[in-house]
């Protein structure tokens, strides 16, 4: 690690990652196809793949639901949670600069119609 906040950027600047982290805020466990939904369909080998990164660096984890039949969900870590806080702090500074209207603040960022091209393929 040499500088935190490029490695910060390595670690969630990848299409996808934000996006999947703020919906798993915002939904304390969700499936994978709930999460496909949400994201507005990314595609099964990106979304598992960010998962799996997720998870390997403890951000999130897949847990598996003892039901009949079984299902795996997945949701953030305390980790993950902590990480989620910087991007409110982001929106909180966004919306004090002008870069975004108040109305963001407590909303999950995909179901805002100004991320619609964060969806493109």
């Amino acid at each position: 690690m040499e500088c935190a906040v490029l490695d910060i950027h390595k670690l969630v600047g990848k299409k996808w990652t934000i996006l999947i982290l703020q919906e798993l805020y915002h939904n304390d466990m969700t499936s994978f196809n709930n999460l496909k939904i949400r994201l507005k369909n990314p595609t099964n080998r990106i979304l598992s793949r960010r998962l799996k990164e997720l998870g390997k660096h403890s951000l999130v984890e897949r847990k598996i639901i003892q039901k009949n039949p079984l299902s795996v969900v997945y949701a953030l870590t305390k980790k993950g949670k902590d990480l989620t806080d910087v991007f409110n702090k982001a929106k909180s500074w966004g919306i004090k600069y002008g870069l975004t209207s108040g109305n963001c603040i407590n909303k999950n960022c995909n179901d805002c119609k100004h991320a619609d091209y964060l969806f493109s393929k």
